[in-house]
């Protein structure tokens, strides 16, 4: 067994950055940029009113000016403003030339084609001024930057309607064990209902991955072989629940060797999930997880959700961390690390009851996990405890 941090390492060092592609804008919402964008234009691309009212052209004390036309958004005028002349502009629009200052509506009185101005701002007030947002040739966004929608939207005012960014990951999912039911059917004796497949599906989809195959296989070398030859030749990365322990039926470690997968290293010092195994084929990561539900969320979370965003290109790769003080005591055995289910308010963090392997129910409810090293015993209310913030959003 390894320790828990070790296993992070080796996953950060084994597995790959997915290959890049040029792909449209409106389908890489939480992709990675692998180049740097550069601006092809001025931002605005011309000297812009920041709102409705009127350009003029100041000079000295006038504060009266006759109004030659209007310029609403989306024209321009070939009129050149000289002082004391002025022309109703909307928001957006492009000033005219000579235009010294855009005075908001609401600090003019109009009358027939004369304007007095009974609040004059200061020289240059309500205008953007061309390439005030990125100048052309600036490096907008560096390589490495996450595409968010802030992020889509500014490369989409540049006039940029595709670029190029690091791959999602294809996954499949593995489920062995032959006493295991699809949901939706009576249930029968001596069986349970299968949902592993439907947490790891979720658990993808909620951070992007939507390229999903299923297979399932009952406890017999030749299924779980098969489902591992179809798996590769689909995947970026193979997800494997149950078979990974040492009972008699437990095949997938001899599987995986057999497919001449590498292990790089099978069970953790932890508590749940310690016969967690993760390998590598070529390009292709495999995470053999245990097979009781939310010890495979946890190992999820903790171990594939990282890998997963190391192959998108992320740069911080792990869960988000805080400090915070538990809100009861907590009596562990040393040896093992916890993880445990809670739920955090900000302060303060609380440990859910049912933290069993097998229990599902305070998942539902938990928004982190407790992370309690080997050599803790006893966590007294009020300890403050490395805390791991579930990407639930």
């Amino acid at each position: 067994m390894i320790a828990i941090e070790d296993a992070k390492q080796l996953i950060a060092e084994h597995v790959p950055v997915l290959q890049s592609a040029l792909a449209p804008l409106n389908e890489l919402v939480g992709h990675v940029l692998s180049e740097s964008i550069i601006s092809p234009v001025n931002l605005p691309p011309f000297d812009q009113s920041a709102m409705d009212g009127y350009a003029i052209c100041h000079d000295g004390d006038l504060n009266t000016f006759e109004v030659e036309g209007e310029v609403p958004a989306g024209e321009h005028s070939k009129t050149i403003l000289h002082p004391g002349k002025a022309m109703r502009i909307f928001t957006g629009a492009k000033v005219p030339t000579g235009t010294t200052t855009v005075v908001m509506q609401e600090h003019v009185s109009a009358h027939n084609n004369t304007i007095t101005i009974n609040k004059m701002p200061a020289t240059g007030a309500n205008i953007r001024r061309s390439g005030s947002h990125i100048k052309q040739s600036e490096i907008a966004l560096n390589a490495g930057t996450v595409l968010t929608p802030g992020a889509i939207g500014f490369i989409s005012a540049m006039g940029i309607d595709s670029v190029k960014a690091y791959k999602f990951p294809s996954v499949s999912i593995i489920v062995t064990g032959s006493e295991l039911q699809p949901a939706g059917q009576q249930l029968a004796d001596g069986k349970i209902y299968e949902s592993n497949s439907a947490t790891l599906a979720s658990a993808l989809k909620q951070i992007g991955i939507n390229t999903i195959n299923y297979f399932f296989a009952k406890d017999d070398k030749s299924a779980i072989n098969a489902a591992l030859s179809q798996a590769e030749q689909q995947s970026d990365l193979v997800l494997i629940s149950g078979g990974i322990s040492v009972g008699n039926y437990d095949f997938v470690k001899e599987c995986l060797l057999l497919n001449d997968v590498e292990v790089v290293f099978h069970k953790i010092k932890q508590k749940p999930g310690k016969p967690l195994l993760f390998g590598t084929k070529n390009l292709i990561c495999y995470f053999a997880l245990p097979g009781n539900p939310a010890a495979v969320l946890t190992c999820f979370y903790e171990y594939v959700y990282p890998a997963i965003r190391k192959m998108c290109g992320y740069r911080n790769i792990f869960m988000e961390k805080r400090l915070l003080a538990m809100a009861v005591p907590f009596t562990k055995k040393t040896g093992l690390g916890f993880f445990l289910k809670s739920y955090y308010d900000g302060a303060k963090v609380t440990p859910l009851e049912g933290q069993e392997s097998y229990v599902l129910k305070s998942f539902a409810f938990a928004n982190s996990l407790i992370y309690l090293k080997e050599e803790d015993e006893k966590i007294e209310q009020g300890t403050i405890v490395e805390t791991h913030i579930l990407p639930l959003s």
